[in-house]
């Protein structure tokens, strides 16, 4: 990856009951894969992530958050690990870097390997 991707996160049920619902914050990846995120309300604030997934575990809610990309490309994949959606669309990548149990595509579904014994 050469350049920066915006994107937004999309909250779809506030869990805290801070944030409210719909976009809640905006957020770049950078070429090195680090995350910055700017939380929009009455008190902005920035946090820097050393990597998506790490800002999405904390503040994906098990799904009731999603990163929405801005533009149409996804991330290149830093995993080859795919996940084939039931309906013949295309394979979500996960874009995880290094060790990881958990898969993780850019549209924030998860999966785990039930292929490894």
């Amino acid at each position: 990856m050469t350049d920066p991707r915006l994107f937004t996160l999309q909250r779809d049920h506030d869990i805290t009951g801070v944030s409210g619902t719909g976009t809640v914050a905006d957020g770049v990846l950078w070429p090195d894969n680090t995350v910055s995120i700017r939380w929009r309300g009455d008190r902005p604030s920035i946090v820097h992530w050393g990597a998506l997934a790490d800002a999405e575990h904390v503040h994906g809610h098990g799904g009731a958050t999603r990163i929405v990309w801005r533009d149409a490309a996804a991330p290149a994949a830093s995993c080859p690990a795919g996940l084939m959606p039931l309906d013949g669309g295309p394979v979500d990548r996960c874009i995880v870097d290094g060790a990881h149990e958990q898969h993780v595509s850019a549209l924030g579904k998860r999966w785990t390997d039930d292929t490894e014994d």
